[in-house]
């Protein structure tokens, strides 16, 4: 190799270290984090995964999110790809589709989901009301803003008062670390 090549090559590699330093230290962050995902009784979990965007129906409000609100999602939203490594992309979706078991009673239940800061005050938990109920229902959070596109871990649980009874865990990564979602929610628009 030359000296010019080899020096091309050093500069390529000291631009690529911290790109590639980043999506190790998150891999093995969701690595060490799905190990601590669970569920637990009255709920029931059906699939979590990265969800494409739906017709939303309206919003509720939710003063304990950065937005002050909730999307409501029109129809029975399936998950597109089972994976919980998410690409930073407006309008996709990641959550869990879950429900109380039949039978259960209905309780205060909080749904929290915690990840890296974002928006003007540097916020990191966001709930509330999940609504639940012993029918199937999707919950899950959509970038809906550039701000919100946080790499890193986040973490979907559902309390009722103290207790958790679930959390999953899902790692958001650069687009270019999860191109399959974003092809498949807005066919073929990722470019290498």
């Amino acid at each position: 190799m030359t000296p010019v090549a080899a020096a091309r090559l050093a500069v390529l590699l000291s631009t690529l270290a911290p790109t590639i330093a980043l999506s190790q230290g998150l891999a093995e962050v969701a690595s060490s984090a799905t190990s601590r995902d669970f569920i637990r009784a009255p709920l029931e979990m059906e699939e979590a995964g990265i969800y494409c965007p739906s017709a939303h129906v309206g919003t509720e409000p939710a003063p304990e999110t950065e937005s002050g609100y909730i999307l409501l999602m029109a129809g029975d939203q399936r998950v597109a790809l089972n994976s919980r490594t998410v690409p930073a992309h407006l309008g996709i979706s990641f959550g869990v589709r879950i429900r109380l078991a039949p039978g259960s009673e209905a309780s205060d239940y909080r749904m929290v989901v915690l990840h890296p800061p974002y928006g003007p005050m540097d916020i990191t938990q966001e709930s509330w009301d999940p609504n639940l109920r012993d029918d199937w229902g999707v919950r899950s959070f959509q970038f809906e803003y550039e701000r919100e596109m946080q790499p890193g871990l986040w973490a979907f649980e559902v309390h009722r008062g103290d207790e958790v009874l679930m959390r999953q865990s899902f790692t958001v990564v650069p687009m270019a670390d999860a191109p399959e979602a974003v092809d498949l929610c807005f066919g073929g628009t990722f470019l290498s």
